[in-house]
């Protein structure tokens, strides 16, 4: 049974940080988005990096109950799906309003980090609901 809990607070961690990395890249505009996209891109980031500070407040704190962190891995899961989306839909073409000759071109390789977050929160709230039916 404690084997369970060590692996549901590890991916609890491990999303919450993934969550607070992938929030810094588009805050930090990584991407190098340019004009109407930049500021669509920064409160995404802005949200997905508070999200993964909560969660992890919430999987370390003893105070707190663990079961308040997976509603917020659901949220983390839901908040990929729009970049997931986005990247394979504008693939091989300009991403912005197209006024910049330095806009980014968008790739799908850009989507591969959401999916990776996507699975690991996933896979944490599959984690627990194992531990709860066990």
């Amino acid at each position: 049974m404690r084997k369970w809990v060590i692996n549901a607070n590890f991916l609890n961690l491990l999303a919450g940080s993934l969550a607070i990395a992938m929030g810094l890249l588009y805050i930090f505009n990584l991407p190098q988005m340019v004009s109407d996209a930049i500021a669509a891109t920064r409160t995404w980031g802005w949200t997905v990096e508070l999200t993964g500070i909560l969660v992890i407040i919430f999987a370390v704190s003893k105070n707190t109950v663990q079961r308040s962190t997976y509603p917020l891995l659901a949220i983390i899961v839901l908040l990929q799906f729009p970049p997931i989306f986005l990247w394979i839909a504008f693939n091989g073409t300009i991403v912005g309003d197209g006024t910049s000759s330095s806009a980014p071109i968008g790739h799908w390789l850009w989507a591969v980090p959401h999916v990776l977050l996507a699975i690991v929160s996933t896979y944490s709230i599959y984690f627990y609901r194992n531990l709860n039916s066990s």
